[in-house]
């Protein structure tokens, strides 16, 4: 979800949003580019997010900076729970 790009394209984003990934290298040191367009009421809009994965262990953490258009770096940081459901 967080690491496949088809899969982080489907849900990124407002509703409507069209998500292009040029790249998703998930390892320490590896690129993360993104482009999302979205229509707004004063027309089509762009937005690119770029930035570095730091640390990756899958499947529960991952931090990774963020920049976009022109705005300061954002570190990330996720902790991810993994759950399992049973069916009855």
């Amino acid at each position: 979800m967080w690491t496949e790009p088809s899969e982080f394209a489907a849900w990124y984003g407002p509703d409507g949003a069209i998500v292009e990934v040029g790249e998703m290298d998930v390892r320490p040191g590896g690129r993360r580019t993104v482009v999302m367009h979205v229509e707004t009421p004063g027309g089509p809009m762009s937005m690119s997010f770029t930035g570095e994965f730091r640390e990756v262990q899958e499947p529960r953490r991952l931090v990774y900076t963020e920049a976009t258009d022109g705005h300061p770096e954002t570190l990330v940081e996720l902790e991810l729970e993994l759950a399992t459901r049973l069916g009855a």
